[in-house]
């Protein structure tokens, strides 16, 4: 994680308390330039990064690239701070570093600390009152308007758009019990209370972004910081009601659309078409790319035109139960589903036993469910054609969920537990050299017999 910090005008009495703490609990920190580092230097020691003031765009694009893979780098192995005087989302270094990074390292996740800003500061240091309307400029055109103590916003919203502000989020008691940020702007605005408004940059981009995103298997620490962000800016989140439950906690500033099993159709065209206009994100258990949404959405959007769709990858079901099992896969592996509604049994059964046949470890997706009990029966005895009753089996059933369960067995004693399997489990079948351990499966990569260590 990168966090961005503010810290203030220059005066070391200035720091707030979470600039501070993030500073103390940073494993690094980075600034731009000898202030930054003398006001850090009672909290953390800081690395200054270079960032010249040349006017070579060239020279300038390597130099962010150079400081933005020290900084990700870093980040990737844990929480780092880049600190600003200032605040770091106003005209900062931090706000060139961030875009750079979110581009070439979309899967740090970025957060800020606000600090006092010198539009603050200088009102305090010459005792001026400013109660009403003000500009702040670099002399650049206006791309951002905000209204604070916004009474009426849906009036607002329409005497921005008139103006060419039409990208619009509304925030309430920020940092507050009962912070509400969103961008289904309500009809009546509270005291604490801003409208921030965008201009789109052009006429020919996409207005809207599709994000389809995979999140994980199931508890939120599992999500990855790139699938977070995604679904926290998003106007509109669609999908499953079971996985809408589970990333409850970070989508209450969406408009929430959920649909059952069954939906998956109804689900991607609308997806598609709200993204055209507006930000969405449709959501998929594990990775959209095992079988979940990133097809079926791509294949409806491919008849469209104009839309932006970015697919965010996500810790699969099969990862996370290979890890509460210990290291089952660590060598080839098929994966099968055992899902007959969109494949025919006769092609799954024929896929089982050339997998089993070639000596592949084996995952199985969706074993079993109400109206499917007998695939899964069927599937173990196509695999004892090829792989002895001491085959090492995991059932994984609800993975990093609540009423987790994992089973480490034998092949000839996995029917044993046909009643607790069902849609939400995994099961792991070992090739002939796995073994069981201590409740665990190992699947060995080879290394014993080349370097019989």
């Amino acid at each position: 994680m990168l966090i961005g910090i503010g810290l203030g005008p220059g005066n070391p009495d200035l720091l707030t308390l979470a600039a501070v703490k993030a500073l103390k609990d940073s494993r690094k920190v980075y600034v731009p330039g000898k202030m930054a580092a003398e006001l850090v230097a009672p909290y953390a020691k800081a690395d200054v990064l270079d960032f010249p003031m040349i006017q070579d765009e060239a020279e300038l694009s390597k130099l962010w690239e150079a400081n933005a893979g020290i900084v990700a780098d870093e980040a990737g192995k844990g929480t780092v701070s880049f600190a600003v005087i200032g605040d770091p989302n106003f005209f900062s270094t931090f706000s060139h570093l961030r875009r750079t990074i979110e581009e070439k390292y979309p899967e740090i996740e970025i957060t800020t600390i606000p600090g006092v800003s010198a539009i603050t500061a200088q009102a305090s240091r010459t005792n001026i009152s400013i109660e009403s309307s003000f500009i702040v400029s670099d002399g650049s055109p206006v791309d951002t308007k905000i209204i604070l103590k916004t009474k009426n916003p849906q009036k607002a919203k329409e005497d921005l758009a008139k103006e060419g502000f039409n990208d619009l989020i509304y925030a309430e008691r920020l940092f507050m019990e009962n912070e509400n940020v969103t961008r289904d702007i309500p009809q009546k605005g509270d005291y604490f209370s801003m409208l921030v408004a965008g201009r789109r940059k052009s006429k020919t981009q996409p207005k809207g972004k599709l994000y389809i995103v995979g999140i994980g298997p199931g508890a939120v620490e599992h999500l990855t910081g790139k699938a977070k962000n995604a679904l926290i800016i998003s106007e509109y989140i669609i999908g499953n009601g079971t996985y809408l439950d589970q990333i409850a906690e970070i989508t209450k500033n969406s408009k929430i659309i959920r649909s059952g099993m069954g939906g998956e159709i109804e689900r991607a065209r609308k997806a598609v078409e709200l993204g055209k206009d507006h930000v969405v994100s449709i959501i998929s258990g594990g990775d959209a790319n095992v079988y979940g949404m990133a097809g079926l959405v791509l294949e409806v959007a491919e008849k469209e035109s104009d839309i932006d769709i970015e697919v965010i990858p996500g810790v699969t079901a099969l990862s996370a139960a290979a890890s509460l099992l210990g290291a089952p896969l660590v060598n080839d592996f098929s994966v099968i589903s055992l899902s007959d509604l969109l494949t025919g049994i006769e092609v799954i059964e024929r896929r089982l036993d050339k997998a089993a046949e070639a000596d592949f470890a084996i995952a199985i997706y969706n074993p079993k469910s109400r109206s499917r009990r007998h695939n899964f029966e069927g599937a173990v005895e196509i695999i004892r054609k090829y792989r002895n009753d001491n085959t090492p089996v995991g059932i994984v059933k609800n993975a990093t969920r609540e009423g987790e369960t994992v089973i480490a067995t034998t092949l000839g004693r996995v029917m044993e537990y046909n009643d607790i399997i069902d849609m939400s489990t995994i099961v792991l079948i070992g090739n002939s050299e796995s073994r069981l351990w201590d409740n665990r499966i190992i699947t060995p990569r080879g290394y014993q017999r080349k370097y019989a260590y």
